[in-house]
């Protein structure tokens, strides 16, 4: 089929009824070598549009391979290499799940240029309503970490060159709601003392402490002998225990 030449944007062509190949030259800004670059259409416009784009989001730094990066290997890639080597094993493993469990699902095989804001809030929208195990809601506050966490992911895809923009940082978190803390009152406590009690000798130390000094968990469990000042009654919390996967 006939070759066509658009204005300075290189050959176009029809390949079968209804497919148009529009083929520019570029210089790939890692090698500073000249290379070939094709975008499809259903028509002979289409098929040169999306070619200056292409090229207009390289002119603005993007790389020549970033069309081919998913959500989902960005994700990965993040986690692996900006993630883990900054923050604690348990500040990880959130990230970690809450990308696994709530983005990923939606998102893993869309382009990373495909993605789009309105996109993006409709996720962020059905997480307050259906995005639990049981197809409840989840809290506020997990959907204001997870928009926290996409923001900051698709910040460094925009560093790396892989986005123009960050989409994320254009929708709207969702209204923070407190939850309300209902605490032991003296009986609960008891009863919760004397089940531990049966329960044996660790687990009762433990829940005593827990209920007297109002001390976390993984606090209780990083205590020594040499934290703990019998005469003074004193018990210094220096270390606290944390169980990873």
């Amino acid at each position: 089929m006939a070759q066509k030449r658009g204005h300075g944007e290189g050959t176009v062509q029809e390949i079968k009824p209804g497919v148009w190949v529009a083929r520019f030259s570029y210089k790939d800004p890692k090698t500073g070598d000249i290379k070939r670059k094709k975008s499809t259409g259903s028509s002979r416009r289409e098929a040169l549009a999306k070619g200056r784009e292409w090229l207009k989001n390289l002119d603005d730094g993007l790389l020549p391979d970033a069309d081919k990066i998913t959500v989902g290997k960005w994700l990965d890639r993040w986690l692996e290499d900006f993630v883990r080597p900054s923050v604690r094993v348990k500040t990880y493993e959130k990230y970690l799940s809450t990308m696994k469990n709530y983005v990923k699902p939606k998102f893993e095989d869309i382009p990373l240029l495909k993605l789009s804001a309105p996109d993006v809030q409709r996720l962020f929208n059905d997480l307050l309503t259906t995005g639990g195990r049981d197809g409840n809601g989840i809290s506020s506050l997990t959907v204001r970490n997870t928009r926290r966490y996409f923001i900051a992911a698709l910040d460094s895809a925009v560093k790396m060159g892989l986005l123009i923009k960050n989409v994320a940082r254009l929708t709207d978190p969702p209204k923070a709601y407190k939850e309300e803390v209902c605490p032991l009152d003296r009986e609960q406590a008891a009863q919760l003392l004397s089940a531990a009690k049966e329960a044996g000798g660790d687990v009762y130390i433990a829940t005593y402490l827990a209920l007297s000094t109002g001390m976390r968990i993984g606090e209780v469990m990083g205590l020594k002998w040499e934290d703990i000042y019998p005469e003074q009654k004193i018990i210094t919390v220096r270390r606290s225990r944390v169980n990873v996967n």
